[in-house]
């Protein structure tokens, strides 16, 4: 089976582009017929890749009239359609990362000559409720309808957790092939150092976004650290609030590191007990997540502490779930002090392996025969 997974983006998504770069490096490894595609406006030489397709007659970004916006928008996605109606042409199967309120999408599901997935790595309308401002009231009113037309003409969905798949089949309201395909990281572009969780010094955490926003719940977190008079280091990576910022700077424990490059991070990380996520997914309505930062964590041989439900079983010891409490997360760095940081990679890879998951949900979709059930 020859498989199309195609991603629409109106401005560069390095991350969005890593995954597909990563799934393309599985694929050739698997031995599958498979591509990766990121259609997008280009604006220089480095953002060029295999998995690039330049938007066709769009150059960099315009800032211009509502209307000089509107006609790019419209243009951007034409190209994109035209370009997948030709390309499709070579497979057997195009997986759509969803375009949230695009009319432009139901035509092309609805005239696919080969069965589409329709790929899914947020709840949209949930995402677009925490946006506020006209802009984000008249996406969210056009993805109602939309949206939902659009998935009622495909021929399967697949989420990037249970609790996506789950959102929208019932979106749909039809019933539908459905599937989970979790986000995952090609192994060889990390190198876990090894050596224990805990080398006996202070315990060491670090907490990474390139943005903080109110659904990490660093401000829960930072309640927690000012009402607790514990020994420890938190490092911060990335951007935060002004108001967090302050609050972080007034406690020696807490290091502010800004963005950094990523073997600024590293360096940060190799030193690091435990890795933290997202506290606060209940404020976009979520439970579940599959953020490529743990995987990332994980790789590195750093346990993982998190306030949502994520891929790993149960019983897996170094991905715990639970609030965001500075003394929960202390007590799970005493939990996990001792491990080796090699087997700790070693035990998530088959969770976090691009290329493990990638072949699993391959052999998934051709049990699902989906020629069969093509809309």
């Amino acid at each position: 089976m020859r498989v199309l997974h195609a991603a629409l983006m109106a401005n560069y998504e390095p991350g969005v582009l890593r995954q597909m770069e990563w799934e393309n490096s599985a694929a050739r490894e698997l031995g599958l017929i498979w591509a990766s595609r990121l259609y997008c406006p280009v604006r220089t030489d480095t953002e060029v890749s295999s998995c690039v397709v330049p938007a066709r007659g769009l150059g960099t970004v315009s800032n211009g009239s509502f209307a000089e916006r509107a006609r790019r928008w419209v243009k951007l996605r034409k190209g994109y359609y035209a370009w997948l109606k030709e390309e499709s042409a070579k497979y057997d199967l195009v997986m759509l990362r969803h375009s949230m309120a695009d009319p432009l999408r139901i035509a092309y599901v609805s005239t696919s000559r080969i069965p589409v997935l329709s790929v899914h790595h947020t709840m949209e309308l949930s995402e677009l409720a925490g946006r506020k401002g006209f802009q984000g009231t008249t996406k969210a009113i056009l993805e109602r309808v939309i949206g939902r037309q659009s998935l009622a003409r495909v021929s399967g969905i697949v989420g990037v957790t249970n609790e996506i798949r789950k959102y929208e089949l019932a979106r749909a309201g039809i019933d539908l092939p459905s599937f989970v395909y979790p986000n995952g990281i090609d192994l060889a572009d990390f190198r876990c150092e090894g050596g224990s969780v805990s080398d006996g010094t202070k315990p060491e955490l670090i907490f990474v976004a390139g943005h903080f926003s109110h659904w990490h719940g660093l401000d829960l977190l930072l309640d927690s650290v000012e009402a607790s008079s514990a020994d420890f280091v938190l490092n911060l990576v990335g951007r935060l609030s002004e108001a967090d910022r302050r609050r972080a700077e007034r406690d020696r424990r807490i290091v502010c590191h800004g963005l950094c490059s990523a073997d600024e991070v590293r360096a940060v990380t190799e030193r690091c007990h435990v890795g933290l996520s997202s506290f606060a997914l209940q404020r976009m309505g979520m439970e579940e997540a599959c953020t490529l930062k743990v995987r990332e964590y994980l790789a590195y041989g750093l346990p993982v502490f998190s306030g949502y439900t994520d891929v790993f079983p149960d019983d897996f010891k170094f991905y715990r779930k639970g609030k965001a409490s500075i003394e929960d997360i202390l007590a799970y760095a005493r939990e996990v002090s001792g491990f080796d940081k090699k087997n700790v990679a070693l035990a998530a890879s088959r969770y976090t392996s691009k290329k493990s998951i990638l072949e699993r949900f391959y052999h998934e979709l051709i049990d699902a025969d989906l020629a069969l059930v093509r809309r």
